[in-house]
């Protein structure tokens, strides 16, 4: 992954001024498509909230696409951003959001995501 995302990603952290973390977050929605299948997977707990605040903030389409990663912070509703994920995804039109849930699960079925 490039040098410049994974800086910025860094800067998601909470442990960042706060300045830097919104500045990253602005940033960063440059890179979505890049960074969709690592969102909640290849960050770490001090930055979940600020994952949460790019796909907040994203248009409808790529919070469908984020689904699998915001379902990852449901494994532990406490989990920062969990709360908010949820409330992305009540907004979602559930008939979409419904095969989003399903290929989460089959995934889970044969061993390949973290739930397994």
């Amino acid at each position: 992954m490039d040098d410049n995302i994974n800086n910025l990603l860094s800067s998601f952290s909470w442990f960042r001024p706060q300045e830097e973390q919104d500045k990253a977050v602005q940033e960063l929605a440059r890179y979505q498509d890049e960074i969709i299948n690592i969102l909640i997977s290849g960050t770490q707990k001090d930055q979940w909230h600020n994952v949460i605040r790019l796909v907040e903030q994203s248009n409808t389409e790529y919070q469908y696409r984020a689904v699998p990663q915001m379902l990852l912070l449901l494994m532990d509703i406490n989990s920062p951003g969990a709360k908010e994920a949820v409330e992305i995804m009540i907004k979602l039109d559930s008939v979409k959001l419904k095969p989003c849930i399903i290929d989460v699960l089959l995934r889970d079925k044969k061993k390949t995501t973290q739930y397994g």
